[in-house]
């Protein structure tokens, strides 16, 4: 009974240590299991790293390659901005001499004389007696449509005549005859989105330059690259002293109100003369029409000014005998 006792005991020690040694093996298995994996994910960690930094590396190369891209469209565009500024200066420079004459009856087959003759007949009316022979030629704008009367483009032999009938042209307030300025259509766009902007209580055009009069009573020269906002805030810009403000009595000839009033052949050039001076813009200087903006009411929509924009009309050098 003793001996049975002893051998069960010794079973059950030698039981107790295999299960150690099993369990040993069990830790040291699941040990080394969790070490290759801490291995490998530190393998991939270090991959996914290196990986990465050769990423940031190429990101780095096409963020450097991308700003250069950017630079480089940039003096393209300022490059091209500039040609086109350039291009629309000389054609306004050729448009020096020439002015528009809108609100005459118009007639599908008119000749050359015949408005050779309407424009000198608008001539006399504003105090301005000039010889036929000072006119090179004068033409209506665009074909001809049923219930619109087409404006009429005049150039004149020199420039003088030309100045002469702009500074006169006030004479014709009240009427619906108007004369303007012979705008490129750059120029012509820029007046009238100048016009429309919130801030600009009146806009003209003064030998092809753009000029706006602010709610604070500054007067700005307009470009296309002009900031009206930053022109309001900066004190420096524009000419504020009384020499320069522009008379409330000056108004735009014919139909004013440009927010609701339909115009007949609306401008369809534009502006621009980096040149101009300061005193171009005195009161007993200012002969171009003022375009005063009507307060809109609350939800009223403003006219597409585009929409009257009416096709170039090419200015010939042929004269026009009158008899």
């Amino acid at each position: 009974m003793a001996v049975s006792s002893v051998i069960t005991n010794q079973m059950l020690m030698n039981q107790l240590k295999l299960n150690e040694i099993t369990m040993e093996n069990i830790k040291l298995d699941i040990v080394n299991t969790i070490n290759e994996r801490i291995r490998n994910l530190e393998k991939q960690i270090s991959d996914i790293t290196s990986e990465n930094t050769k990423l940031e590396l190429q990101v780095g190369v096409i963020t450097n390659q991308n700003n250069q891209l950017e630079s480089e469209l940039q003096d393209t565009k300022d490059v091209a901005a500039l040609s086109l500024q350039k291009v629309n200066d000389v054609e306004q420079w050729t448009r020096r001499s020439s002015v528009r004459i809108y609100g005459l009856p118009d007639n599908q087959k008119e000749s050359f004389t015949e408005s050779i003759n309407k424009s000198l007949d608008v001539f006399d009316k504003i105090g301005v007696q000039m010889p036929p022979e000072h006119i090179d030629i004068a033409h209506r704008l665009g074909p001809f449509k049923v219930g619109k009367c087409r404006g009429i483009i005049v150039k004149f032999m020199s420039r003088k005549d030309k100045l002469l009938v702009i500074k006169n042209r006030r004479n014709l307030k009240g009427s619906n005859i108007t004369i303007r300025e012979d705008l490129t259509r750059i120029n012509s766009q820029l007046l009238h989105k100048t016009l429309n902007s919130p801030l600009v209580s009146q806009t003209w055009s003064m030998e092809g330059v753009i000029y706006a009069k602010l709610v604070n009573e500054k007067i700005i020269k307009v470009y296309q690259h002009t900031n009206i906002d930053k022109a309001l805030d900066d004190n420096s810009a524009g000419f504020t002293n009384k020499s320069h403000t522009v008379p409330k009595s000056v108004q735009f000839e014919g139909n004013a109100d440009l927010t609701q009033t339909e115009t007949n052949g609306m401008d369809e050039s534009c502006y621009h003369d980096s040149t101009a001076s300061q005193s171009q813009i005195e009161p007993n200087n200012i002969s171009n029409p003022v375009f005063e903006r009507t307060p809109r009411q609350a939800g009223q929509q403003s006219i597409n000014l585009t929409s009257y924009f009416s096709p170039i009309a090419t200015t010939t050098t042929t004269r026009v005998q009158l008899t």
